[in-house]
């Protein structure tokens, strides 16, 4: 039996950011705070981390992410891709499954944070 994969939308997959004030042309990831995981079902919620965006908009562990901005999700990739991608205080409609029933919520996208607490 394979073992799930974990993948958390916090990862920066590649993104830089520059350690000074931003410029034009700096990239600046944005992220909801929810991991997910594939499944035979498509892209599975598997946790939420506590009062994040994700929370407070009611996504579930176990929520099946159908798309993001209108855009259909098919791989855990594409989701990470498109939230990474989002700008930080915009909203997303992230459309999931849930007990066999379609659902749309609204998350509001955050900056993600570079900051190290010791």
């Amino acid at each position: 039996m394979k073992a799930a994969l974990a993948v958390s939308l916090l990862a920066l997959a590649g993104c830089a950011y520059g350690s000074g004030p931003r410029t034009d042309q700096e990239v600046v990831p944005g992220t909801i705070r929810v991991s997910v995981q594939p499944s035979a079902e498509g892209v599975v919620v598997g946790a939420v981390a506590p009062g994040s965006p994700a929370s407070r908009a009611g996504l579930l562990p176990g929520d099946v992410v159908v798309s993001y901005n209108g855009a259909s999700i098919t791989s855990v990739r594409q989701l990470e891709s498109l939230v990474l991608e989002s700008e930080p205080g915009s909203r997303a409609r992230i459309g999931i499954r849930r007990a066999g029933r379609a659902v749309e919520v609204e998350v509001p996208v955050e900056e993600v944070s570079t900051d190290i607490e010791g």
